[in-house]
């Protein structure tokens, strides 16, 4: 498996983890904007990936949902939905995941552990269906 799926993957399951943690927890959430919610969890699982991705990738940039926006003169820029599905998450119901998307030029590289059901997150999809795509332009 590449090293950038292998990191994703690991990334998005390690997250998804601390979010089923999260989960268990009383939470508060507020608003970004006039109706997107923002809880606690998805500021800690962003800033445990932004820390993850950056270990592993120090000269790639990277842009989370929750704010996060590390430039860089690289050609690989990694986009982060640390809890996709935060109204989900925030009226507890179980359906939620960890997205992640790494971009160099026209070629994405895609990663989602995604949490179906509150007590234990789903197995990934098989590591040949995280393969590269192109995008349409190209």
């Amino acid at each position: 498996m590449n090293r950038y799926l292998e990191v994703a993957v690991e990334t998005a399951q390690q997250a998804g983890a601390l979010l089923l943690d999260e989960f268990q927890k009383p939470r508060a959430h507020e608003y970004k904007g006039g109706v997107d919610l923002v809880t606690a969890a998805d500021r800690r699982s962003e800033a445990f990936i932004v820390e993850r991705l950056h270990t592993y990738f120090p000269q790639h940039a990277i842009v989370g949902e929750e704010g996060t926006r590390r430039e860089s003169e690289s050609d690989y820029c990694w986009y982060v939905d640390p809890l996709d599905g935060t109204t989900n998450f925030a009226h507890r119901y179980p359906c939620f995941a960890v997205s992640l998307a790494l971009v160099r030029g026209e070629e994405t590289l895609r990663a989602s552990s995604t949490t179906r059901c509150a007590t234990k997150p789903s197995r990934p999809p098989p590591a040949k269906a995280l393969g590269s795509t192109r995008s349409p332009s190209g």
